[in-house]
């Protein structure tokens, strides 16, 4: 009996498709083969049954394994033609954990020859093998296992295949019944052997009853249509084949005559294969594709290259088990040493190469050159995967590969991408996402009740930072004793110990530090210096200049450096050019290394260099075109890339006191936090430049600082937290007598008063204001309070007088701004009053002059408040059209509040629901 893949048990599958027929559901079971982790090859009449009028597609969908648990699917590809019975499924089940599997490999059936395929096998579950049963349950098909011959001569003009199969149900010998207990066979993936490699060549269709009870007819694979139902899907690159024409042709020598004898053993090197190993179906789809290219390219060599516990001995020795039927003759994993040990010399890692293919050591050559000639001549004999481990240098593997194309593929790990090894192909391997690390982890953990806790697990895998080696060590402390009747939570605070963390994730003879210790110990002094450095620089991301000014040295040394780190793996890019990061157990070991061999003046010096590299790099935001209200390009987009790090810097600089740069950094995010909205970020910058204010003895900056950071906690909805501030920033501008300023100050603490429901006490807050102003004959002052005093006369339900100020106040308006800042304010008044046109032509002033200006902020401000307007007008076309404008200009400039606001109008306008009450006082976001 031939013998089948290891791992068709869990391969073969039960296709079960519930159509609704008239009033009735009409299910049709057939048979189907997992091809690759999540696709199931099946005939297409299992899914689209004779009875079910076309194009009915199935209600439901699903691929049942032989320990019953079942998955729902959808069809990804068809036949070429309607009449090709063969189709493609995929298991989409949230459900649904895909095994790592090889990719099933295909083979043709050569038409040009007259000898029969032999040892030819498929599994599938026929009606004939079903099972149990009773009058309130339904029977199950049990398996069946086909052996048998194809006749390449058979059905040439249909263009498929007859599989005359060896045995055969008892009941049909000799019947002619017309109901054949073949039933649900077909869809089963017909196997045939090329040596040990087992190859799928045709998928069970029918059995043609004429034929005979032994026939049963196949549709060979390449039937297959090459592109999805969806139009773009390639399907043959799903199945891991690049080139369907170039398929092999059967039988091939190693079936048409029987060998005799004892077939040679294999010869395999490997690590123990690792029953739970996941998270890498994508890495290995790519590898399993690139090693089954056209053999005329030449022996394919893949370096698989990644930092230290990201698992690539693991993938790579994970492969050399799966890919066995690809590699029949040898699978040989030799461990070159790697950083953390001695390198393995050249001899040594020659000698297990040999002890692997089975060379006496009678038998291995003295000389060097006749040891390379046999190593060459033993690549040459048979498919062979050769597994090159932990390799540090080209000089290690150069001699080692296969020098002639050959049936031998090669492997090699490495923490370095070899840059400078030629014709190899190089896959980096990352970190797992969350998605990928949370499934890993649940693969680890015995007790699935552990993890019902989802807010402890998604900490976990947060902590770890998506790394293999870190998730084994938590997941055996999960399964370990010091867990045992433990919550979760437990694990997780003990890990949140940043201090500690490092520490935590050790056990045995493996740990995360360790893993790291071996890339570090590996840099030239000067690289480790830097990487060091790296650690303690705050934020998330780095460029070369920061790094150069961090560590102070040029740009090209700077470079040279990261460069290093890069190609160790302690770094990594990100998607922007000249942005680099480091994995977060990573910027933690270099914090931890810093610490120890760094004292706290050169750390110090660091920080500082950094900040006052920041405090430089901010001046964007103030240097012109930037003006006070209104960011420059430049400025935005230096924001957009640094924020996270200019904030994380800000802080650092509060904890080490460096209050100057405290306040110049403060006083450059302002307005790119006002610009942005971001009012959260604002108050928090705010409440530090008080405190440095107030540090250095600087009044005029803490009254300032106070400002911002009661109107920041105004806008972030707590307005009775600013009280207190007005209040001490009225007390600090009288004490300096500066009625400007005081009139300033007084005029903001009349909005604190509108915002509490008080706009009376407002108004006489302003009147105040408005005094001062004139007093001191400062007419712009006087227009900027105006629009103060309109909004808060719309609260106390007084519009007229409003407008009346608003016309005051246009009088003196001489600049573009002024009028506008006016008319915008007035234009919601005169929509109180039910003059939309007046409000429109108001709003559209201002429309056009912040697109004049480029202001996309200002722009999209004024667009939600006109589409406002003419939603209350009762003009939802035109709303329409002014919110989906504003709603693009808020995505340009990324302010959330506004573009949330813009799309909860665009749904109440398209709903028929009234907006939000947004043209009240409070008319800004």
């Amino acid at each position: 009996m031939t013998a089948a893949p290891e791992d068709y048990q869990a391969r073969a599958v039960e296709v079960l498709c519930r159509h609704r027929l008239g009033r009735r559901d009409h299910w049709s079971v057939g048979s189907g083969y997992l091809v690759t982790s999540d696709l199931v090859l099946t005939a297409r009449h299992n899914i689209q049954p004779a009875e079910v009028p076309h194009p009915a597609g199935p209600v439901l969908l699903l691929v049942r394994f032989v320990h019953e648990r079942e998955y729902e699917a959808h069809v990804v590809a068809l036949g070429r033609e309607p009449d090709d019975d063969i189709a493609l499924i995929r298991i989409g089940d949230d459900g649904y954990r895909p095994r790592d599997l090889a990719v099933v490999r295909f083979a043709t059936i050569d038409r040009a020859t007259t000898h029969s395929v032999t040892g030819c096998w498929a599994v599938g579950f026929p009606r004939f093998k079903e099972v149990g049963g009773t009058t309130t349950t339904a029977a199950k098909r049990d398996s069946a296992h086909l052996e048998g011959v194809i006749p390449p001569g058979a059905d040439l003009r249909r263009g498929l295949h007859e599989f005359r199969v060896t045995s055969m149900p008892a009941s049909l010998a000799g019947t002619g019944t017309a109901a054949s207990p073949w039933q649900g066979i077909s869809g089963t993936l017909v196997f045939t052997q090329d040596g040990a490699s087992s190859l799928a060549v045709g998928v069970i269709t029918e059995h043609h009853l004429p034929a005979g009870t032994s026939s049963l007819t196949l549709v060979p694979v390449t039937r297959l249509s090459p592109v999805g139902l969806d139009g773009t899907s390639a399907v043959w690159e799903l199945l891991g084949v690049s080139d369907p024409e170039g398929l092999p042709r059967m039988p091939s020598g190693s079936t048409l005559v029987p060998t005799g004898g004892e077939a040679t053993p294999t010869r395999v090197k490997l690590s123990r294969f690792l029953a739970d190993f996941s998270g890498r179906e994508d890495e290995f789809v790519r590898i399993s594709r690139i090693l089954r290219r056209d053999p005329v390219r030449g022996s394919p060599v893949i370096v698989l290259y990644g930092m230290g516990g990201v698992g690539k001995t693991s993938l790579a020795n994970h492969i050399g088990h799966l890919m066995a039927s690809d590699y029949p003759y040898a699978r040989v994993l030799v461990d070159l040493g790697g950083q953390g040990a001695e390198d393995m010399s050249l001899s040594a890692a020659v000698q297990q190469i040999f002890q692997a293919f089975g060379v006496p050591d009678s038998k291995i050559p003295g000389s060097l050159q006749a040891r390379a000639r046999l190593l060459q001549a033993l690549y040459q004999e048979g498919r062979t995967l050769l597994i090159l481990d932990n390799a540090t240098l080209v000089q290690q593997v150069e001699v080692l590969l296969p020098q002639e194309p050959g049936p031998t593929a090669s492997i090699i790990t490495s923490r370095s991408p070899l840059p400078g090894l030629d014709g190899v192909r190089r896959i980096h391997l990352r970190p797992l996402p969350s998605s990928k690390a949370l499934a890993m982890l649940t693969e680890f953990v015995d007790d699935e009740t552990v993890l019902r806790d989802q807010d402890s697990v998604a900490r976990l895998v947060r902590l770890t930072g998506g790394l293999p080696l870190a998730l084994r060590i938590v997941a055996a402390t999960i399964n370990g004793p010091m867990m045992e009747d433990q919550p979760l939570r437990v694990l997780v605070e003990r890990l949140e110990d940043r201090g500690h963390l490092l520490t935590h994730l050790e056990g045995g003879d493996r740990g995360v530090r360790a893993s790291l210790e071996v890339s570090y110990q590996n840099l030239d002094a000067d690289v480790a210096s830097c990487f060091r450095a790296m650690g303690i620089i705050p934020g998330t991301t780095f460029t070369t200049d920061l790094v150069a000014a961090a560590t102070e040295v040029d740009g090209s040394s700077a470079y040279a450096r990261i460069t290093a780190l890069l190609d160790a793996q302690l770094l990594e890019t990100t998607p922007q050019p000249d942005r680099f990061r480091m994995h977060d157990l990573v910027r933690l070991y270099a914090e931890e290394k810093a610490a120890m061999l760094d004292p706290a003046p050169v750390r110090d010096g660091v920080l500082r260099r950094v900040v006052q590299w920041y405090v430089v790099m901010s001046r964007v935001s103030l240097t012109p075109p930037s003006s006070p209200h209104r960011p420059s390009a430049a400025a935005l987009a230096w924001f957009s890339e640094e924020n996270l790090n200019v904030m994380a810097v800000l802080a650092k600089a509060r904890d080490i006191g460096e209050w100057d740069q405290v306040a110049a950094l403060a006083e450059a995010l302002r307005p790119l936090l006002w610009y942005r909205r971001q009012w959260e970020e604002l108050e928090r910058t705010e409440n530090w430049a008080v405190e440095a204010a107030s540090r250095r003895e600087r009044t005029r900056s803490e009254l300032d600082a106070l400002i911002q950071l009661a109107e920041a906690r105004r806008k972030a909805g707590r307005p009775e937290e600013a009280e207190a501030l007005y209040e001490r920033a009225v007390e600090l501008a009288r004490a300096e007598h500066d009625e400007e300023l005081e009139g300033w100050v007084l005029t903001h603490y009349g909005d604190l008063f509108c915002d509490l429901g008080q706009p009376e006490v407002a108004l006489g807050r302003y009147e105040s204001a408005l005094a001062l102003f004139e007093a001191i004959g400062d007419i712009g002052r006087q227009i900027w309070l105006s629009a103060h005093f309109i909004d808060a006369l719309r609260q106390v339900g007084r519009p007229e007088e409003a407008i009346a100020v608003a016309a005051r106040a246009l009088d003196l308006a001489v600049e573009p701004a002024q009028t506008v800042w006016v008319r915008w304010h007035v234009a919601l008044a005169e929509c109180d009053l039910g003059r939309y046109d007046e409000a429109e032509d108001s709003l559209l002033v201002s429309v056009d002059h912040h697109r004049e200006v480029r202001d996309d902020a200002g722009l999209a401000h004024m667009l939600l408040l006109l589409g406002e307007v003419r939603a209350a007008a009762g003009r939802a076309a035109s709303a329409h059209e002014a919110l989906t404008e504003a709603l693009a200009a808020a995505e340009r400039v990324k302010v959330p509040r506004m573009t949330r606001q813009i799309n909860e109008d665009l749904a109440a306008l398209r709903d028929g629901r009234p907006l939000r009450d947004a043209i009240t006082y409070k008319s800004d976001l």
